[in-house]
């Protein structure tokens, strides 16, 4: 499939904005030709885009041990990044910090029993400015200070922010792997309450957000660049597709089989399995049918999705998929 993500690799601003420009004017002819296409084009490029970010994405970067109020113990904090999770914006007040927080019981940090400990998704823009080299700046004592007070909203614990030390990421013991399928989870919810509009607006405000770091500058201090919405205007066609709620499928697993899983969903409305869009991301399973059905499945069990396979059952309405467990040595 083609990304209308521009190629980093043609150098210059005035080459990625001839690339916006051309997309721009592609968009515009089939929003008018084929509005059908166009939604189904915009659905692709948005899981493509978060499958790419996926597979660059989540990994521990450090450990923050915290003091806890009128308690004489610590809470044990490990701070990972994530494309996934939006960038603050960098002013002189930073109103909030994008994070995805969860807490794990019965941390390994800690000698007493049933204590927890959090595990922190950030942007990776943000703890390349946290992490710890060599002495503490002032500034990053105070852009870790806010953070743990955004932190402390979040969770049942409250913390002395200026107390606080840092530990490696070797020592992080949490499970990254449940850890990704809850920001998954999360990331694919929100994006379901932001279906692409056949006006064009909300691919405007994706491309929007999309930041382009220089390739030579380090995240550190790499100036971002904006796509721009200012563009010849052209006139849209009204309106020309109903919008209808989308609902989780119901379905059913049969583990049965010695060397792979089976996923039966039920579909019923659909006529055909081109109308099916399936795949298989880090154990998670999704089903999407553009319009009616969208299913998020976290796997219980490590499959290979190169040996995947799928056939849907036009007298019942129902896709298989197979899922072959993943060989070990």
């Amino acid at each position: 499939m083609v990304s209308i993500l521009p190629n980093m690799r043609n150098s210059g601003q005035d080459t990625v904005l001839q690339q916006a420009e051309q997309i721009w004017s592609m968009l515009d002819d089939m929003v008018q030709s084929d509005p059908t296409a166009y939604k189904k084009f915009i659905e692709n490029q948005m899981k493509d885009a978060h499958k790419f970010l996926e597979e660059n994405g989540t990994q521990p970067e450090f450990g923050l041990k915290v003091k806890l109020k009128d308690d004489d113990d610590y809470l044990f904090l490990e701070i990972y990044s994530s494309l996934l999770v939006p960038a603050p914006n960098f002013g002189e007040n930073i109103a909030e910090i994008p994070s995805f927080i969860q807490i794990e019981e019965n941390s390994g940090h800690s000698n007493k029993p049933n204590k927890p400990h959090i595990l922190v998704a950030l942007n990776p823009l943000l703890t390349s400015k946290l992490a710890p080299n060599g002495s503490l700046l002032k500034e990053q004592q105070n852009l870790v200070e806010y953070l743990l007070e955004n932190i402390q909203a979040e969770i049942p614990f409250s913390l002395v922010t200026s107390d606080f030390s840092f530990f490696d990421k070797k020592e992080c013991k949490g499970d990254i792997k449940r850890f990704l399928q809850s920001l998954n989870k999360e990331v694919c919810k929100k994006k379901q309450n932001t279906v692409p509009d056949i006006n064009g607006n909300a691919i405007n405000s994706k491309l929007d957000s999309i930041k382009l770091p220089q390739q030579s500058e380090k995240p550190e201090s790499s100036p971002l660049i904006n796509l721009s919405k200012e563009r010849p205007q052209t006139e849209r066609k009204p309106k020309l597709i109903e919008e209808l709620p989308v609902k989780e499928p119901r379905y059913t697993l049969d583990s049965s089989n010695a060397d792979s899983l089976c996923v039966a969903v039920e579909l019923p409305g659909v006529k055909s399995g081109d109308e099916c869009d399936v795949d298989i991301i880090q154990d998670v399973l999704m089903v999407t049918v553009m319009g009616k059905y969208d299913l998020f499945l976290p796997l219980d069990a490590h499959v290979d999705d190169s040996r995947a396979d799928a056939q849907f059952h036009k007298d019942k309405a129902v896709l298989s998929v197979r899922l072959p467990y993943l060989e070990t040595l």
